[in-house]
């Protein structure tokens, strides 16, 4: 009965979703004035799934006025691919953008998959949040949703962090060029330890690059540090 439930939650949250985009519309973001809209930088804690293990990061957007209170996410995918893992691992697959009503987000992570979600407010300027709506915007044209996914370099995490990135200009990148003192694989070992195969077949993968020594700015492929990274950062 369990997992039937979990399979009904999981066929509806997707038809909202669906229904949800459909509804809002591919350009909701360019129609909401950035001085009264708020973005919060959202975390789900880690998950049982392998997609799951490092949690998940997206960008809520709240706007008040117009009773608006969304998630801009980068972590939508075909979870029925039989070669889903040695796909996610090798980097071999397709991701799409989503944008989903919030609530209806946080409750199937902590009903489903009884996962943790925690927010904190960007402190953006006004011409920050409107470059950040703008590239929203870009990213819903059905023509621009669906992206090559890596697991290390582009995911849900990284593309929140790039696009920060272009709001805030070359000084946020500057301030996490520094050592991590950390390597792929060790920065992994934990996420990756109930899934042996992981690391057998990382040399096979990465080469020699999952050796590489990392910077700060490679820790953002870890959703649940995302946090903690941004913790820290002045105003630019």
């Amino acid at each position: 009965a369990g997992v039937m439930m979990r399979h009904l939650w999981i066929t509806m949250f997707s038809i909202l979703c669906c229904l949800s985009q459909a509804a809002m519309g591919q350009d909701i973001f360019q129609t909401l004035d950035p001085a009264t809209t708020e973005l919060e930088l959202a975390t789900a804690g880690r998950g049982h799934g392998i997609n799951a293990l490092g949690g998940h990061l997206f960008v809520r957007v709240i706007n008040q006025s117009r009773n608006v209170d969304l998630v801009m996410q980068w972590g939508l995918f075909d979870l029925s691919d039989p070669d889903f893992v040695y796909s996610y691992i090798n980097g071999d697959m397709k991701f799409r953008s989503g944008v989903t009503a919030s609530d209806r987000q946080f409750e199937y992570y902590r009903q489903v998959e009884n996962r943790s979600v925690w927010t904190v407010p960007l402190n953006l300027t006004t011409q920050q949040k409107a470059h950040l709506l703008k590239k929203f915007s870009w990213w819903m044209q059905p023509e621009n949703r669906t992206y090559q996914y890596n697991l290390w370099y582009n995911n849900c995490a990284t593309a929140v962090r790039d696009l920060l990135h272009e709001a805030l200009g070359p000084k946020f990148k500057e301030h996490y060029q520094v050592p991590l003192g950390e390597t792929f694989r060790t920065l992994g070992e934990e996420y990756f330890l109930n899934y042996p195969a992981i690391p057998y077949f990382a040399d096979t993968f990465f080469n020699s690059s999952i050796d590489q020594p990392l910077q700060k700015w490679d820790a953002w492929l870890l959703p649940v540090m995302a946090q903690d990274l941004l913790a820290d950062v002045p105003a630019f």
